[in-house]
């Protein structure tokens, strides 16, 4: 190819060709940001998932409400400023408080307050609401009439996602509650849900096309022992649910309760129920930052990425691990041929 030459150059002058020695990746360097909560040294789960990137873009908006179907949610002081009216359908009441910790472990992944000097922060720092559903009691058990009934409030409240930290086995179908989920998904809210903690096939409701189906993994971003995934390709994502066979600090750390005493406090806990909360924030993330809740789904799944220190099985891991900081920049490129 021809070499360029200065316009003022010699008509004698010798001319070098370019030449390209090496090449670089020259990427958009941005602050990270890092809350001043004083556990966030303990959220892997958060800078695995790129939190901390995704924050300088946005935070959260309060327009935008993630319904956490659960076993209630605490009063938690980490939590009262994101917390809207919900429901209690175990007591049929006004009140859907915690009596067991799990609804309230969920919550704090998706919105602890942040910043604020306290405690822990969810994917959505500021700004994003919770709305309490409690369906499961005080054993963290519950039935497939009270899950639709859940479903069907959600819906009527216009909540814009809702996470499915819960499910059955595999091998059980209950129609009723996939056609609650597709009410709800028709009506475009987003529903997330836990892929199971069996190791084995993936039961409902996250087995259902409508939900996007979440796996787990721990701080080595290998999926965790207990996630189950199967008979085919029914996991979508992965997110951090935690790895107690690496320690107890390969676990989530949220807010909590201990139902015996009833304090408030933060703890460590594992499960696909720990890495759904994680999907369902990034979702409430997007929604915040005007992406429409058409392309919620499609904007994490394709921005996930592969795990950096193992080999990933796409039937485990499903598109790979969140990017919640590449799903908001719509930056991400895959080559995947050659």
């Amino acid at each position: 190819s021809r070499a360029f030459t200065a316009h003022d150059a010699p008509a004698a002058q010798a001319t070098t060709p370019w030449v390209i020695d090496r090449i670089y990746p020259n990427p958009i360097m941005r602050a990270l940001a890092v809350p001043n909560d004083p556990y966030w040294s303990r959220l892997w789960g958060m800078r695995t998932i790129r939190a901390d990137l995704a924050w300088n873009i946005e935070k959260g908006d309060p327009s935008i409400i993630v319904a956490v179907l659960d076993t209630g949610v605490a009063r938690h002081p980490d939590l009262v400023p994101r917390l809207v009216a919900g429901y209690d359908f175990i007591d049929n009441d006004a009140d859907p408080n915690d009596l067991n910790r799990h609804g309230t472990h969920v919550a704090g992944t998706i919105a602890a307050q942040g910043n604020n000097s306290q405690g822990v922060v969810g994917v959505c720092w500021d700004g994003v609401m919770i709305m309490p559903i409690r369906v499961l009691d005080a054993d963290g058990r519950g039935t497939a009439d009270v899950l639709i009934s859940g479903l069907d409030y959600a819906l009527q409240k216009n909540v814009h996602v809702i996470n499915l930290s819960l499910g059955w086995q595999a091998g059980v179908e209950i129609e009723p509650i996939r056609q609650a989920i597709q009410r709800c998904t028709n009506a475009g809210i987003i529903v997330c849900a836990a892929a199971g903690n069996d190791a084995t096939d993936v039961g409902i409701p996250a087995r259902y096309e409508e939900c996007i189906c979440v796996a787990s993994i721990g701080p080595d971003e290998a999926i965790a022992p207990y996630s189950s995934y199967g008979p085919g390709y029914e996991v979508d994502i992965a997110a951090p649910g935690g790895n107690a066979r690496l320690g107890e600090e390969a676990m989530i750390y949220s807010t909590s309760i201990n139902p015996e005493t009833g304090e408030l406090i933060y703890e460590y806990l594992q499960g696909t129920s720990m890495a759904c909360p994680h999907v369902a924030g990034a979702a409430a993330l997007l929604l915040s930052y005007n992406i429409p809740a058409s392309e919620v789904r499609d904007r994490l799944i394709n921005s996930a990425r592969p795990p950096s220190k193992v080999t990933m099985d796409r039937r485990k891991y499903g598109a790979g691990i969140l990017d919640v900081d590449a799903a908001l920049s719509n930056a991400s490129v895959r080559i995947i041929r050659p």
